[in-house]
């Protein structure tokens, strides 16, 4: 069983990428911009997607790049303590409503009943 879903929820000249998780208390986003194909503006926010319970998603212009910021937040949970048995790792894609694709890995707890799909 699949634990999160991301998925587009809102489109202007930007997009709300959002996750429903597993846990139920939070509703994270992260927002791609129509005229950003690298999807670099606002990068913390791109790149902090969390849930309270340290499941979240990233997302990147490429599975490279959305790997490794998925890679260097996981390691700041497991610092603070929300991950003792580490995080799975499952890289999307998602099309967008203009066409564009985006990477996005969504990392869930190590051990939890299922993974994300967008």
């Amino acid at each position: 069983m699949d634990t999160m879903r991301v998925f587009v929820e809102r489109v202007t000249q930007k997009v709300q990428l959002s996750m429903r998780c597993e846990c139920g208390s939070c509703h994270p986003t992260a927002t791609v911009y129509r005229d950003d194909p690298r999807y670099e503006w606002h990068e913390a926010r791109l790149a902090e997607a969390p849930c309270c319970c340290g499941r979240f998603f990233v997302i990147g212009h490429d599975e490279r790049t959305a790997q490794a910021r998925a890679q260097a937040i996981a390691e700041r949970v497991r610092e603070q303590g929300m991950a003792p048995s580490g995080h799975t790792f499952r890289p999307h894609t998602v099309t967008l409503p203009w066409g564009a694709t985006v990477a996005v890995v969504s990392v869930d707890l190590e051990g939890s009943r299922g993974v994300a799909t967008p």
